[in-house]
């Protein structure tokens, strides 16, 4: 875990720097940043969005030197991951999944829950729908492996639309048409129809823990290093990797 953490922190601060304005300063943020869905922090637009155990905070980063906190909003225990899509903000907790809607910064609006059995449970959304792996193990150990798609067309009113058993799913990503999973390797879905997700590639030997789909690019962490993948072709074709060393 610490691992993932300190690669998507590195991430998340590439591109906040590749975010910079172009007057040659470096105080003023635009754009979405891109984090894993394993992360705990989240950036849209301006603001910076992160979660302990129990809550969410918030913070302006307009100024980049000098992060103002400007926000801090109880949710409920056992948070874990949070990712966002446009104005919302996907949090999964062991036990729920929130959806909260961040279009005024200062005042996040908790829109849906969907609860589930304890499970670990990260979530990313395409704006039409939220995909959430629930897994045992880790902490996480009361619950079973699967694959949730949850409708988020009217957000108000979330819910399953269905579910699809893995075997010890973990991180996940979505690019277009292409749903991404960390389950025993990497999964590779066309998900163009929500209720019958169908498998078009698979890297059985990846040890897969969590990702981001930027364009065209997969970025793996996985236990021994870093992966990348072009998915242009709508497979999953190695561009390189990065091995910890021993």
């Amino acid at each position: 875990m610490k691992t993932i953490t300190l690669f998507l922190t590195a991430v998340i601060a590439s591109l906040l720097f590749s975010q910079c304005s172009k007057d040659g300063s470096a105080e003023t943020f635009s754009g979405t940043g891109l984090s894993g869905s394993t992360a705990r922090f989240a950036i849209v637009a301006n603001t910076l969005y992160t979660v302990d155990n129990s809550s969410l905070n918030v913070f302006s980063i307009t100024n980049g030197e000098k992060p103002e906190n400007i926000g801090h909003y109880e949710l409920g225990l056992n948070i874990e991951t949070i990712s966002s899509y446009g104005n919302n903000l996907y949090i999964g907790s062991q036990n729920s999944v929130y959806f909260v809607d961040v279009q005024n910064p200062k005042a996040p609006r908790l829109m849906g829950i969907v609860n589930h059995f304890t499970s670990c449970d990260p979530v990313v959304s395409d704006g039409t729908y939220a995909y959430s792996t629930i897994r045992s193990g880790n902490g996480c150990n009361w619950g079973g492996n699967q694959l949730d798609v949850i409708d988020v067309s009217f957000p108000m009113n979330p819910y399953v639309l269905k579910s699809y058993p893995m075997n010890n799913p973990k991180g996940l990503a979505v690019s277009g048409k292409w749903l991404f999973v960390c389950d025993e390797g990497i999964k590779m879905f066309d998900k163009t129809d929500p209720q019958n997700l169908k498998i078009v590639d698979t890297k059985a030997g990846v040890p897969a823990n969590d990702m981001i789909a930027d364009g065209n690019t997969l970025i793996v962490v996985a236990d021994d290093g870093i992966y990348t993948y072009d998915i242009s072709g709508g497979k999953l074709q190695l561009k390189g990797k990065i091995l910890k060393s021993l």
